[in-house]
């Protein structure tokens, strides 16, 4: 099984100058951002200051843009229209959101006369005060005036993103800063559209995640993060369209995100905090504490830094630590360099494919294979946003995974260095006893459904012989792919028996088989429709052995659920 999660997250950059330069940010729930010196846009200078006031908080999280995002008069206005003007030349279809301009103007009041712009969180926590929920991945800050036009000033900044972020919502604010007129411009990528949900919600009540995927993302997911630290993933659909129930069980803050697989790969395309029964912090712009000429050099010791902050989270979270593995930080290393080479930030590589692909051409035979990647300032801002993120933080904390490998690069495009960070995970099984497992798995199941207030799964022995000779033929022809022993087991149950007369049909009205490696029996339990109410005959199958593609010792457990007539 492939589990790999994509991060386009928040980050800021630093720069020291005798004035105020240009800033360029890049923050998201896909991507951690880059910075950049680019040519200043001329602005008039202003001798007085503007007072920051922060909006009411919003009552609900929605994707529907408002009025009024552009703010500061004529200035303003020629910057967005030279941003459509950017925008037309790179196919982009650009919605103005006065939120976004919300965010503009506490960007503003947080930088520094240095040109430190405000911290990753502090940004991000502004943004869902403000209602929003898509990545808010880019923002520019321009200072000091040089001549140049504002389409060169725009492209110039712009041309460190990522190429596979699809921006199309936009901000603008121009205010007065130290004598001067400050201009930022904010842009994100909504890939979704959602119908309102509440920012606040009662302790044991439930919220209703409802909407679309835009067109270049299918099969939506949601996982959250609960107030104890531990990630739940909630539910997923095939297609386009999505009805989640997302409980919201305890006291606390509760993080939801939403995720779609995207052209490369799955992508995170909602990302905010609900409170239940507890206050939201207050919001209020302050700059950046880290010193403004930090920037990163040594890829190695970032690495290491990465190891400790994610061995000193699973310890913090009861989950053992990660062994180092030279083999996963090639792939790791080698994944980071072709994100900066090709101009991408993603999971799938247009050359080398997804993480498990990365993993087996190396041959390295882990059962489980999970990537996080992230980019930001330092290795800290990378750690933090990844683990604010609910699917990020499943891979980092999670029990099952063993191993890890951590490749950086540094990419210095743009004039600012950025840490590009791939950490891949591995997890490998354990033996197990087979002549029990079957009776161990199936208790586990019927734990976990009766939890959930569902019936117990009931054997039935035609199934069970089925799963039984499934799971030996997975590592007895370990060439066969996994969807063709499946179709055999379909074919072993239905064929023989008779079609729509056999005792199988007489009783159930579909029957569904599913294949499945994994490193631990409780691992299997990631089969959504084990948990089904309305199933109720099971048979269930469990080998160990070695697959070319997982390596040795890998459980595989193959199981037929049925629904009755």
């Amino acid at each position: 099984m492939v589990n790999h999660l994509v991060l386009l997250y928040a980050t800021r950059a630093m720069q020291r100058a005798a004035r105020l330069l240009p800033i360029l940010v890049l923050l998201g729930c896909a991507e951690s951002g880059a910075s950049g010196r680019a040519p200043s846009m001329p602005l008039g200078a202003s001798s007085s200051e503007f007072t920051f006031q922060a909006q009411p908080g919003a009552d609900w999280y929605t994707t529907r843009p408002t009025p009024r995002a552009v703010r500061g008069g004529p200035d303003a206005e020629r910057i967005e229209h030279a941003l459509l003007e950017v925008g037309r030349a790179r196919a982009m279809e650009l919605v103005g959101d006065g939120r976004l301009a919300d965010l503009a103007t506490f960007i503003a009041a947080a930088v520094d006369p240095a040109g430190s712009p405000p911290a990753s969180s502090a940004v991000d926590a502004y943004a869902r005060h403000l209602g929003l929920v898509e990545p808010v991945p880019l923002f520019m800050v321009f200072g000091s005036s040089r001549e140049t036009t504002l389409s060169q000033t725009l492209e110039e900044m712009m041309r460190g993103a990522p190429k596979n972020v699809g921006y199309n919502r936009y901000g603008i604010t121009v205010v007065p800063r130290f004598g001067q007129q400050l201009a930022v411009v904010v842009m994100s990528a909504a890939g979704a559209e959602m119908e309102p949900v509440s920012r606040r919600a009662a302790p044991g009540s439930k919220l209703i995640l409802r909407g679309r995927l835009k067109d270049r993302y299918k099969h939506p997911q949601l996982e959250i993060t609960l107030p104890n630290g531990s990630v739940k993933h909630v539910a997923e659909k095939a297609g386009a369209d999505f009805d989640f129930v997302a409980p919201i069980a305890q006291r606390g803050v509760h993080r939801l995100e939403l995720l779609a697989d995207g052209p490369y790969g799955i992508e995170v395309l909602a990302n905010f905090p609900v409170f239940a029964g507890v206050d939201e912090p207050t919001m209020a712009p302050a700059a950046s504490t880290a010193s403004p000429m930090a920037q990163p050099s040594d890829e190695v010791a970032v690495a290491a830094k990465l190891l400790v902050l994610l061995n000193a989270a699973r310890k913090a979270a009861g989950a053992p630590a990660l062994k180092e593995h030279p083999g996963l930080a090639e792939v790791a290393a080698a994944h980071s360099q072709d994100m900066v080479g090709s101009g991408f930030f993603g999971h799938i590589s247009p050359i080398n494919g997804d993480p498990a692909a990365r993993v087996r051409k190396r041959g390295l035979g882990f059962v489980l294979i999970a990537e996080n990647i992230g980019r930001g300032s330092t290795a800290d801002e990378v750690h933090t946003m990844l683990l604010d993120s609910p699917g990020h933080r499943a891979n980092a904390l999670d029990p099952n995974l063993s191993h890890v490998g951590i490749g950086v690069v540094i990419d210095p495009n743009g004039g600012h260095s950025q840490i590009v960070a791939t950490e891949e995970f591995g997890g490998v099984s354990k033996s197990i006893d087979l002549a029990t497992a079957p009776d161990d798995l199936l208790r586990i199941i019927n734990a976990r459904r009766a939890s959930a207030g569902a019936g117990r799964l009931e054997v039935d022995p035609v199934l069970s012989d089925a799963a039984r000779r499934g799971a030996a033929l997975f590592f007895q022809e370990p060439s066969e792919p996994q969807d063709r022993i499946v179709q055999r087991v379909n074919g072993e149950i239905v064929g023989p028996l008779g079609g729509r007369g056999s005792p199988i049909a007489r009783r159930m009205r579909v029957t569904q088989t599913f294949l499945l490696p994994v490193i631990s029996l409780e691992h299997a339990t990631k089969i959504e429709q084990l948990f089904d109410p309305a199933a109720r005959y099971v048979g269930v199958g469990v080998a160990q052995g070695t697959r070319p593609e997982t390596g040795p010792d890998t459980i595989g457990v193959l199981v037929v659920l049925g629904w009755p007539r």
